[in-house]
């Protein structure tokens, strides 16, 4: 088996979560129950 290192396997696009750092971002977790289904960001 021979391996390309040339070529593209994926890429990374952005989504404008984070625009600014003002202001400041507060860090929090949220703990889900199960059961509960699929969350998006």
């Amino acid at each position: 088996m021979s391996k390309r290192l040339d070529e593209n396997l994926g890429s990374v696009g952005f989504d404008n979560l984070i625009t600014d750092s003002y202001p400041p971002t507060d860090v929090f977790s949220v703990q889900l129950a199960a059961g509960q289904g699929t969350s998006s960001r």
